[in-house]
């Protein structure tokens, strides 16, 4: 069963700093960045429990080719944020 994602305002918030800093380095590289962590939102949705956890309650999934990582909390489908 996929797990559906929940962004904090300061996740989104860190998305677009990072999206803006690729940009300012070399045009173009922002829409990879954008590509990168849409792929590894969907891998995580699919399997949420494949990930580090880096603390109880938190895992953080890694992009490859950015310095970038999204730490989460994962809940079961039932549970409320």
């Amino acid at each position: 069963m996929a797990h559906r994602l929940i962004f904090t305002r300061r996740a989104e918030r860190e998305a677009g700093e990072a999206h803006e800093w690729y940009e300012e380095q070399v045009p173009g590289l922002a829409s990879d960045f954008l590509a990168a962590l849409d792929e590894q939102l969907t891998l995580i949705e699919e399997s949420p429990l494949l990930y580090a956890e880096v603390i109880p309650g938190l895992r953080r999934a890694l992009l490859a080719r950015f310095v970038c990582s999204s730490p989460r909390r994962v809940r079961s489908p039932q549970s409320s944020p």
